[in-house]
């Protein structure tokens, strides 16, 4: 819906960005969070075509659930997204007792983080379930110093800075997809961290994957960075348990099978990322960022999703 009301006027849009930097972190959290819920009813009630689309996307994440259900999770859905924004407005104070059990606890049965701070070479990869807040948290605890992650930008260098303002806070550089292949080959060369939220296609050249009845395509980009420089992949996931508490899992990291032509790695490693995406969100389906069609089957009557969602 927002796409919608800001096509054609960048400056509107820039200005409603600056408000919210300038204005959200001015607010208490809990005020924040309870505005931002009812904004997101609000949002959820008035987008008849965005419901339409998150429920087609979460519509195989639920296998066999009633109608009102769906209905549900769709509603929580426009509720998870509105809080995660609020929420990463204010990495920049998140205080460090926040970031401590009972309000955040850290999964990782592969001891990747067994002796802290997380180093490279390594290529941490995530679905598009709060993947701003789990570097800051992170940061916090003295467990990674500095993330260079991959974004897209958003077609306003001013929006960008104002973004990269509050990602510098939490130790993440951000490289444009533009500019990521080279540059991460050079970040994982010099033993630094990359970052990628990879459960999307942004380019048109991801390989097409099957989850349960559907398709998705899933960038190689992770992959062909694995194979390239031998990095390892982290996959990892955080997950919103109640209002303030989140868990963060890490997954095991995984390696190419060197014995196989790079084709065939690259394709191992996505499709054994495409396993983990797919637990997780079936996991949390509600947390999911999937405004967009995400299935190459597209959603009826939309059409299928180009290649920018």
């Amino acid at each position: 819906m927002s796409r919608d009301i800001f096509a054609g006027r960048p400056a509107l849009r820039r200005s409603v960005y600056r408000a919210m930097f300038a204005c959200v972190p001015l607010v208490p959290m809990q005020i924040s969070r309870i505005i931002a819920y009812f904004i997101a009813l609000v949002g959820w009630a008035c987008d008849h075509r965005g419901r339409r689309v998150v429920a087609a996307n979460l519509a195989p994440l639920i296998p066999g659930t009633k109608p009102q259900a769906l209905r549900r999770a769709v509603r929580r859905s426009y509720v998870a997204f509105s809080w995660m924004c609020v929420e990463n407005l204010n990495l920049h104070r998140l205080p460090v007792s926040m970031c401590r059990a009972p309000f955040f606890q850290i999964c990782d049965p592969w001891h990747s983080l067994a002796k802290p701070p997380l180093a490279g070479p390594a290529i941490l990869v995530c679905p598009h379930v709060n993947f701003e807040l789990a570097p800051a948290y992170l940061n916090r605890l003295n467990k990674m110093e500095r993330l260079h992650a991959i974004s897209l930008t958003h077609d306003d260098p001013e929006i960008d800075q104002l973004f990269d303002r509050v990602r510098a806070t939490m130790g993440v550089q951000s490289l444009l997809v533009d500019e990521a292949p080279l540059a991460s080959l050079r970040h994982l060369h010099d033993g630094h961290l990359i970052g990628i939220v990879g459960d999307r296609d942004y380019t048109g050249s991801g390989l097409s994957v099957p989850v349960g009845r559907r398709h998705i395509r899933i960038p190689v980009g992770p992959a062909a960075l694995s194979v390239q420089t031998g990095a390892p992949i982290i996959p990892t996931f955080m997950a919103r348990h109640g209002h303030t508490r989140f868990r963060f899992y890490l997954g095991k990291p995984i390696r190419p099978d060197t014995t196989l032509a790079k084709r065939y790695q690259v394709q191992g490693l996505t499709e054994q990322l495409t396993a983990w995406y797919t637990r997780c969100l079936r996991a949390a389906p509600c947390q999911w960022v999937a405004f967009h069609p995400v299935w190459e089957e597209g959603v009826k009557g939309l059409g299928a999703p180009p290649c920018w969602v």
